[in-house]
């Protein structure tokens, strides 16, 4: 089997993990371990056909994870854990955009990454509402402590990427 590590609570405490154990339909699954326990597989209260479930980051208390699902025809969604037991899918701003989070704030409030094709978004855990950055093509990366500031990539010309703050 083989694993990978994404993200650790601040503490170091809780760590989330994508593994192909061969246990479940998907490519990877994602994985909480905490205090060196035996990992836990995290749900992903889907029905259908998953390729693979990745994990992406943790809050800074390892109480709330984030991660992104892809299914077996190519689409995508990306997945809040609010705790070890419960998956929420993020929706998107239209059906044919998926959410792709990179980054959650450390007190577990902000969500940021990229709707597919490729913008940047906030969202708010308490809404679980979407908001654009910028139609700039880019993606958002990390989000300070309680969310104020939010930081990542834009494109703004078509030669390169600029690192950029909201």
């Amino acid at each position: 089997a083989h694993s990978y590590f994404f993200d650790v609570s601040r503490n170091g405490r809780v760590m989330l993990l994508a593994a192909d154990t061969g246990k479940v339909a998907s490519d990877f699954n994602p994985y909480r371990v905490e205090d060196g326990t035996n990992p836990v597989l995290l749900p992903c209260s889907e029905e259908i056909a998953l390729a693979r479930v990745n994990p992406v980051s943790l809050s800074g208390d390892g109480s709330v994870g984030v991660g992104w699902m892809e299914f077996a025809d190519g689409t995508g969604t990306g997945v809040l854990w609010p705790s070890a037991d419960v998956a929420v899918r993020l929706g998107a701003f239209s059906s044919d955009e998926w959410i792709n989070p990179l980054g959650i704030s450390r007190d577990g409030k902000m969500i940021v990454g990229s709707v597919a094709p490729g913008n940047p978004f906030a969202m708010s855990v308490s809404t679980l509402v979407a908001e654009p950055l910028t139609t700039v093509r880019g993606w958002a990366s990390d989000a300070s402590g309680d969310g104020a500031v939010i930081v990542g990539v834009l494109s703004p010309a078509k030669s390169g990427f600029s690192g950029f703050r909201w």
